[in-house]
């Protein structure tokens, strides 16, 4: 028998369809018996107790010995349940999407920086206690970015020690009559739900 091909390949599309959907089952089956969990491990054998016999001579009047054996049982050892330790919450802490901003103005060398870090920063009452996550600084140079970064981090270690930080060019600095000025933005860890 011929079967008859219809015009526009219909026939043939939905054949490839019914093909298609066959070996999608069979990908997501074998996909899932390799990512089956296999069968439990058996359980460990169990120790049983096994008579073993002792000889002991008893004194007889007569000048042969005799030995008898008294049987004795091998005790079964105890199982001694191990403790499973209570799991505890351990508190959240999440960067805060709000930031505290500080404009600091370091002249010639670090006794300046120290001293505006100090005076801007250490002074705060908002950052005592706390932990900074993040810190963006904001200057006309790399080097003096990285070297506000060193310097908070030398000032205050409780805070910025553990703090990721980037430097920033701020391009609006440069040539104007603060560029001087630097930038610091500080992201800080706070309680979490």
């Amino acid at each position: 028998m011929f079967m008859r091909r219809r015009r526009g390949g219909r026939t043939d599309t939905i054949l490839l369809t019914g093909w298609l959907f066959a070996d999608l089952l069979l990908g997501l089956m074998v996909i899932f018996m390799i990512t089956a969990p296999g069968a439990p491990p058996p359980p460990p054998p169990t120790p049983t107790p096994i008579p073993t016999s002792t000889p002991t001579v008893i004194p007889s009047s007569t000048p042969e010995s005799t030995l008898m054996p008294e049987p004795t049982l091998t005790p079964e050892p105890t199982l001694t349940p191990t403790p499973i330790p209570t799991p505890t919450s351990i508190p959240r802490e999440v960067l805060s999407r709000t930031s505290l901003e500080y404009t600091l103005f370091a002249g010639s060398g670090f006794a300046e920086l120290d001293f505006e870090i100090a005076n801007k920063l250490a002074s705060d009452p908002q950052l005592q206690g706390r932990r900074a996550g993040f810190v963006l600084v904001f200057s006309t140079d790399e080097t003096r970015s990285q070297a506000v970064i060193d310097r908070l981090r030398a000032v205050m270690p409780d805070l910025f020690s553990s703090a990721a930080s980037r430097n920033y060019i701020d391009l609006n600095l440069r040539g104007s009559a603060n560029a001087d000025q630097i930038n610091v933005e500080v992201f800080l860890f706070e309680q979490g739900p």
